[in-house]
């Protein structure tokens, strides 16, 4: 399957994407997504879209779930969880992190994002545009981008336990919706 993939990938360079290039989004940040949608669409050729959704659920789910048992530095975002949680106040140190995380994404033209709330108990925002995203549509299938928005729901439960918050989502790109969303709201 990884070859497959991996013929996939060279494919995927091959292809025009002249429409995203002219949004300003950099070959460099199309490229970045080819590995997961030439994975993902392998999945979805082999067992189905939503056999291959479960797959990289559970992959992600057993992942995040042994780096935390083996009490890794850093979580399956490579989000450094653990430096995290000695902060004085992990929410907010947490709220920082993503904000200079996304700001990066924006500065790349990965993300076009409305920020909605910012407060020291809330945190929320919509990702209008997202590179995975718009380069699995262009490729043929939207819903190939699954695994950027699927690790969303795996990882940040996980993280709010550790760092004292709830994750809540009204949508996803992948899933159809026109956005995604993200609400991280301190737990009391």
């Amino acid at each position: 399957m990884l070859l497959w993939a991996r013929a996939e990938e060279k494919k995927m360079s091959k292809h025009n994407w002249e429409n995203l290039e002219k949004r300003g989004v950099a070959r460099r940040v199309i490229e970045s997504t080819f590995q997961q949608i030439a994975l993902m669409r392998m999945l979805v050729d082999r067992v189905g879209l939503e056999e291959a959704k479960g797959i990289i659920s559970e992959i992600f789910k057993r992942t995040d779930q042994k780096l935390e048992k083996k009490n890794f530095p850093v979580n399956l975002f490579g989000i450094p969880i653990r430096e995290l949680e000695a902060c004085e106040d992990g929410f907010l140190s947490f709220k920082e992190y993503t904000k200079g995380s996304l700001k990066t994404a924006i500065q790349d033209k990965f993300h076009e994002t409305d920020f909605i709330e910012d407060t020291n108990d809330v945190f929320s925002f919509e990702i209008k545009y997202c590179a995975a995203h718009a380069v699995a549509k262009e490729y043929g299938n939207p819903e190939w981008c699954f695994p950027w928005c699927e690790i969303d729901e795996v990882v940040y439960p996980a993280m709010g336990v550790r760092l004292g918050f709830g994750f809540q989502r009204s949508g996803a790109l992948s899933t159809g919706a026109s956005q995604c969303s993200f609400r991280y709201q301190r737990i009391k």
